[in-house]
């Protein structure tokens, strides 16, 4: 074996085949030289980088669909609040003494400022629509961050309350 000679970075063709140990020498591995044979090292390929940098849920293809998933929420959160109160309005006078008891149909309570009316559930299918309306845009924007970033990245699942995603696609 020569001293002067380089090592290639990777294995001949030939060693690799057999699944042998090369040398490396350039311009003829050992085994080859010894079997005088040709030896051919091959090149190597450069890696291609497949990290996107930017947050697919920010691009302005997710813009529509984001738009879509939150019309069709608001719509069923209309729907839903003039469902339920024509199907039992809620008045002061039809509170018992305790608007905190258990078996109270309707209780009032303050919410955003405004007193608004509590019910038990009339129509538990249309409850559940928008319940899946709504975890389902939320599962549709989780999967699209997930994406964005590399799997090694994520270590926990990602928990996003309703009340912040839908700030964030009316913000968006």
């Amino acid at each position: 074996m020569a001293g002067p000679d380089e090592l290639n970075r990777l294995s001949c063709m030939r060693c690799k085949e057999r699944k042998v140990r090369c040398n490396r020498v350039m311009p003829q591995c050992g085994r080859c030289s010894l079997q005088d044979l040709e030896c051919v090292y091959p090149v190597r390929a450069k890696r291609r980088t497949t990290r996107c940098l930017i947050d697919p849920a920010l691009s302005p293809s997710s813009g529509p669909a984001l738009t879509a998933i939150l019309d069709r929420l608001q719509r069923l959160e209309a729907q839903n609040a003039t469902s339920t109160s024509s199907i039992n309005p809620c008045t002061p006078s039809s509170i018992p003494g305790n608007a905190s008891s258990s078996s109270s149909p309707c209780a009032s309570t303050i919410i955003n400022g405004r007193d608004s009316c509590v019910t038990t559930p009339h129509n538990p299918r249309q409850e559940m629509d928008a319940m899946t309306v709504l975890k389902d845009a939320v599962d549709r924007i989780q999967e699209m961050r997930r994406r964005a970033f590399g799997s090694a990245v994520i270590t926990d699942s990602i928990a996003i309350p309703t009340d912040m995603a839908k700030t964030w696609v009316e913000s968006g």
